[in-house]
């Protein structure tokens, strides 16, 4: 697997990024290199709300069968939480979140029914995307394509801590999303974007820790504001 790259981002601070005045796609992509996807210089108020998606797309190499569940990819998003968006953070969270009259539903529960789709294709959950679309190119290459995206009423909450107390809510501050990607073939793990047992692994060969994200960790791959959310915009286009 290689050549992760975010290629879209829901957030309208992000539209003009993207596209053109007329909405035709640009082809800009953000490479690993530049990840996580923060706030740009160029761009104000450009950390991704809570609600909105982001679109990716990476690539792999012998892991083309498309008969069942022999070769796939599995992504496992873990989250973290900080109050310098300029850091990354090794304080990993549980992400809870509120659906209409159900609350506090922690992602990869039981109660957690929410849906990744893309083009119309269920990827997976919250807690795990393993369904993805791929187009394979020939025998060897294919691309895979996805999206992302955490509940506008997401709350971060202290790991393992009770979440209906007040004091285990985080309050502001930025979620990081970290992607644990892995390639599976036969159901065997045969592949590991972030790999701690070499010393040089994918993510170091595509440029993922340097002097733009040297305060972050691997496998960091998007910064979302904790503090506003999708419905945020909302309100904004309605009261005007």
């Amino acid at each position: 697997m290689y050549n992760f790259r975010i290629t879209g981002i829901e957030d309208p601070s992000w539209r003009t990024f993207f596209h053109n005045s007329d909405g035709a796609s640009k082809g800009v992509e953000i490479k690993l290199s530049e990840l996580p996807v923060g706030n740009r210089p160029d761009i104000k108020n450009t950390h991704i709300k809570k609600g909105y998606a982001f679109f990716f797309r990476f690539n792999s190499r012998g892991l083309n069968s498309l008969s069942g569940d022999v070769d796939r990819v599995e992504i496992k998003p873990r989250f973290y939480h900080t109050y310098d968006p300029s850091k990354g953070s090794d304080k990993r969270i549980d992400l809870y979140y509120n659906m209409g009259t159900t609350y506090l539903i922690k992602t990869g529960s039981d109660r957690d029914s929410l849906e990744i789709i893309y083009n119309k294709d269920k990827l997976g959950s919250l807690s795990l995307i393993d369904k993805f679309p791929m187009v394979a190119k020939d025998e060897i290459e294919g691309e895979w394509r996805g999206a992302y995206f955490i509940p506008s009423e997401s709350i971060p909450i202290v790991k393992d801590k009770e979440p209906h107390i007040e004091s285990n809510q985080l309050k502001g501050g930025y979620i990081i999303v970290e992607f644990v990607i892995e390639g599976i073939k036969n159901d065997q793990v045969v592949f590991k974007y972030v790999d701690k047992d070499i010393v040089i692994d994918k993510w170091d060969e595509e440029g993922g820790i340097n002097a733009h994200n040297s305060e972050f960790f691997k496998g960091d791959i998007i910064i979302i504001d904790n503090r506003y959310s999708k419905r945020d915009d909302y309100k904004v286009q309605v009261d005007r």
